[in-house]
């Protein structure tokens, strides 16, 4: 990113709704002394179309971590699949709930599927189009 401060905390989120990552950063160091501005990196994109899904449990957890998402869909003519599963992050940072997944130039998710670990039951949604933030909750299926 051509910061040259140490960080302690980064994030990866779309921070302006606009379909890509951006990054935030702690910056400055574990002394009151060692003081830096934070940074947020904001992303240009390129033009490309994405998907944001935010899942909802009702048997399973409220945040729906450990949950799985299967997208299928198809850019110039090639089929491509994308899988992601829903966890709290990590330490030194932290990402969002809600899954934000790029599709290229697709605009349309062929297939989607959502995995729910507690019910064991997988839900399938077809013709999606790009470029929204859909919530899906595990026992009434999408709500926008």
């Amino acid at each position: 990113m051509g910061h040259l401060q140490k960080g302690h905390g980064t994030a990866f989120a779309d921070f302006d709704h606009d379909g890509d990552q951006d990054v935030y950063v702690q910056l400055g160091g574990a002394y009151k002394a060692d003081v830096f501005g934070n940074a947020l990196f904001q992303n240009p994109g390129f033009g490309t179309n994405w998907i944001k899904l935010k899942l909802v449990g009702e048997k399973s957890n409220r945040s729906a971590i450990g949950s799985k998402i299967k997208l299928e869909f198809s850019e110039n003519g090639v089929k491509r699949t994308v899988h992601r599963t829903i966890n709290g992050g990590g330490s030194f940072g932290g990402n969002p709930l809600r899954s934000e997944i790029g599709i290229g130039k697709s605009r349309e998710i062929e297939r989607l599927e959502v995995y729910w670990p507690a019910s064991k039951t997988t839900q399938q949604f077809s013709n999606i189009k790009a470029n929204q933030l859909l919530k899906i909750n595990e026992v009434t299926g999408i709500i926008q």
